[in-house]
């Protein structure tokens, strides 16, 4: 990697992600490569049933606010009312039937835990280069307390972060709410 750029005397750093996904998981389990010069990118897209509802593509269009973080009281009685079906395919109702389980801070800490201690292990550093949750129906106060959690994480753990998804106004100025769970103020 970046052999070209190192041909010529340069060593800029590379940013590398390459693991299916970005996903924690796998990036915990790689070997670092030999080049000293390389950050690590890894994506936190979870839980995945709050951070892609309504979105087509995951196939979960018709999904819709669900609650971050989770509530485990009442989810089996109130998951048809967010928009699960028993049609959905196994990996939608699997994790939607953990949400209980996956969608809450001490979760989100551990995954995120994960690439860190990976990087520390390996002497490399590492970074959150994209995370988000899409705003087709979520609701915004829970995509403030997701953001909130998530930062306050990535804070703790001293992992830099760089967010997906819009978090502006049609006046193209930073939604209010978003100000303080980045960190903007």
């Amino acid at each position: 990697m970046g052999a070209a750029s190192r041909e010529h005397g340069d060593h800029p750093t590379i940013l590398v992600g390459d693991v299916p996904g970005y996903r924690i998981g796998p990036l915990s389990t790689r070997e670092p490569l030999s080049d000293d010069n390389v950050i690590y990118a890894c994506h936190s897209c979870g839980p995945f049933i709050f951070t892609r509802q309504r979105a087509a593509w995951s196939n979960m269009a018709s999904t819709h606010a669900l609650p971050c973080p989770s509530d485990p009281a009442g989810w089996s009685d109130t998951s048809t009312d967010l928009g699960f079906t028993p049609f959905m395919e196994s990996w939608i109702l699997n994790e939607m039937r953990n949400y209980y389980r996956n969608g809450n801070a001490n979760a989100l800490y551990n995954r995120i835990a994960t690439a860190k201690k990976w990087a520390v292990e390996h002497n490399v550093p590492v970074i959150c280069n994209e995370f988000g949750a899409y705003d087709g129906t979520s609701q915004l106060e829970d995509r403030v307390r997701y953001y909130t959690e998530l930062t306050r994480i990535f804070g703790e753990l001293e992992i830099p972060w760089q967010h997906w998804f819009m978090i502006l106004d049609e006046e193209g100025e930073v939604i209010p709410e978003y100000r303080e769970a980045f960190g903007l103020d």
